[in-house]
């Protein structure tokens, strides 16, 4: 692939999930940016989210040890993260910013995905992207991070439905924040944003930032350039 194609193809990710944070959190619009935007506003306890997510609602465990679920109003519809009392930081994780790249979608730019109706759960993290399994891959079927990543080794893991990102902020700030989006690594062709070693929320209480990471394409899904 042509080098400067991969980095547009990278801007284009930063762009999509970044812009609409940044919009939120008095850091720029979202003039020109392509249907696939979400737009997203980072609230204290007390204010609003807004964003986009797919039509499927998700649930949430109410009994969830050290977490209060928050529940927002989106442009979408309703959506529940929590508060994590150890750390003092809010978090909604999972939310979609595209619909699923599958079907006539694959290999295209990403669209909008559908409004939805019922509460979505944003407590958990949404699956990982497609991939080969290897030592920095999500165990098979998303199971959590352990030895049973191995289980993986030299066989698909993840879905083509993964294109989410997850925010964290610090539950006493109050106000504008600055926003550090974060990408994995991987080399394109591995990683996960619900990995132990990128989880922002001690980043987000310890830098008072909001925090983002996302999901991406990978691999040939990704990244196949057929011009």
């Amino acid at each position: 692939m042509d080098f400067r194609k991969m980095i547009r193809r990278v801007n284009f990710v930063v762009t999509l999930a970044g812009a609409a944070v940044l919009a939120g959190c008095g850091g720029g619009g979202t003039n020109g940016i392509a249907p696939a935007t979400v737009a997203l506003e980072l609230p204290t306890e007390s204010g609003p989210v807004h964003g986009h997510s797919d039509p499927t609602p998700q649930t949430t465990d109410p009994t969830a040890p050290a977490t209060v679920a928050l529940e927002r109003t989106t442009e979408s519809g309703p959506v529940r993260g929590y508060r994590d009392p150890t750390t003092q930081t809010l978090a909604w994780l999972g939310l979609p910013y595209a619909k699923a790249p599958i079907g006539a979608l694959r290999w295209k730019a990403s669209v909008a995905p559908e409004s939805w109706t019922a509460v979505r759960d944003a407590s958990k993290f949404g699956p990982s992207c497609a991939q080969g399994g290897r030592y920095f891959s999500p165990a098979p079927g998303n199971a959590p991070f352990g030895l049973s990543v191995r289980d993986g080794f030299g066989k698909v893991v993840g879905s083509e439905d993964c294109l989410t990102l997850n925010v964290w902020r610090p539950a006493a700030s109050e106000g504008r924040l600055p926003v550090l989006f974060f990408i994995h690594g991987g080399s394109n062709i591995s990683g996960y944003s619900a990995d132990p070693i990128y989880h922002g929320a001690q980043l987000a209480q310890q830098a008072d930032a909001v925090v983002i990471t996302v999901n991406y394409r990978l691999g040939l899904l990704g990244w196949l350039d057929m011009e």
